[in-house]
């Protein structure tokens, strides 16, 4: 049964009501004849159907709505653990929140979360990919060289810090895992994007070479020592010390490079 408008005429008045119509009426069939267009209550209008093309018509109408509202709300609880879980991991840290308080905060249950992620490392594991893969493409480009080292320096410590701006929660994230014990499951989890950054600027660092012959053999500790720089900025931003305004991407840069007694 359907709920479809009528309009009732009574002296000198005419009235819009609702009434139930039943599946032939939703069909068009209600005196063997077919109407023009069939509206639901969802106000979607579809072209008429002969009672002999019923099931054709029942068909339509499930995979035009319910479906699609099916996925879609699949989709929404996937988006929702994620994002509930980098606020959870990135306010208190991996080991203190439980699976139970990501759920409560996600408003699902336990099988929704384990149907999509298996456990909570795959949680994990499932949010830094996505987190990540944007992030490090951002990266390469920005350590692309181009023969102008204190550009690409600059180039990628702006990088960084408007990527922290705009996302919190991921940067805080990422230096919590990081520092983790060595052999815990999150350091573990973030351990592949850490390297991935400092190979990214190791190679830059190799590519200056042909223009600063002095580096040569020293890219492993640039790139180290480059990347702890701009993390430890981040780390003051996140906690309110500093701020990350584009004046502080050219004195990091500079004292980088030219140390301390420049």
């Amino acid at each position: 049964m359907v709920l479809t408008d009528t309009l009732v005429e009574k002296p000198g008045i005419k009235e819009k009501t609702n009434r139930l119509s039943d599946e032939s009426a939703l069909l068009g069939d209600t005196a063997g004849k077919t109407s023009d267009t069939i509206c639901v209550s969802a106000k979607i209008a579809l072209p008429a159907i002969h009672p002999k093309n019923r099931w054709q018509a029942i068909c339509f109408l499930i995979l035009t709505f319910y479906i699609p509202f099916g996925i879609l709300i699949a989709m929404d609880n996937r988006e929702i653990l994620l994002d509930c879980a980098l606020t959870l991991f990135s306010a208190r840290g991996y080991d203190a929140v439980g699976i139970q308080e990501i759920v409560d905060s996600a408003g699902v249950t336990k099988p929704t979360l384990y149907h999509y992620f298996s456990h909570k490392r795959g949680l994990l594991d499932t949010l830094l990919a996505s987190q990540f893969e944007g992030f490090l493409d951002a990266v390469r480009t920005a350590a692309y060289y181009q023969r102008d080292l204190p550009f690409s320096l600059e180039k990628i410590t702006r990088t960084y810090f408007e990527a922290a701006q705009e996302n919190p929660r991921f940067f805080r994230l990422q230096l919590i895992l990081q520092y983790a014990p060595k052999e815990s499951e999150p350091n573990q989890a973030v351990s592949p994007y850490r390297l991935e950054q400092q190979q990214i600027l190791q190679s830059m660092f190799i590519q200056a070479v042909q223009d600063h012959g002095n580096m040569r053999g020293r890219h492993v500790m640039y790139a180290a020592t480059f990347l702890g720089m701009i993390h430890t900025y981040i780390g003051e931003y996140l906690n309110g010390v500093t701020s990350l305004a584009d004046p502080l991407t050219h004195l990091a840069v500079h004292q980088f490079s030219h140390g301390i007694y420049s």
